[in-house]
């Protein structure tokens, strides 16, 4: 089982260009609780976007986050990004995965320290960089 730790928190931005699943719920109910553990059960998912559109509640995975792609935090009224413990978004630290470690198209996964990261191999590589 996967543990992801989503201790950032940011009002107002959401991460843009790596959503890889849009999940809307009608209520709010737990909505923080049931994107979090969808992102947990997604092998690539590293990060969440949660905020309403057109009147639903929309829960969004990414595959990267505010370490791996500062940049691509931006502003988005009614949104809330929530991204893996690391430093302030505000003041952003590169990650492992900042050098793309992963070869023939995998796709790295940031770890629980800047310095660590997964790669998720696409079929026929294996290895830590997907050789």
């Amino acid at each position: 089982c996967r543990r992801l730790k989503f201790t950032t928190t940011v009002d107002g931005y959401a991460l843009k260009g790596h959503v890889i699943k849009n999940i809307s719920f009608k209520a709010a109910i737990h909505l923080h609780s049931h994107c979090k553990n969808l992102c947990i059960m997604e092998d690539t998912c590293v990060s969440i976007n949660i905020g309403l559109l057109k009147g639903r509640f929309l829960c969004q995975l990414s595959n990267s986050d505010h370490i791996k792609d500062p940049g691509d935090l931006e502003n988005e009224e009614g949104f809330t990004y929530r991204g893996r413990e690391g430093s302030n978004p505000l003041n952003f630290t590169k990650s492992a995965c900042h050098t793309s470690p992963c070869l023939n198209g995998g796709t790295c996964q940031p770890g629980i320290t800047v310095m660590d990261y997964k790669c998720v191999c696409q079929s026929g590589f294996k290895g830590k960089g997907c050789e």
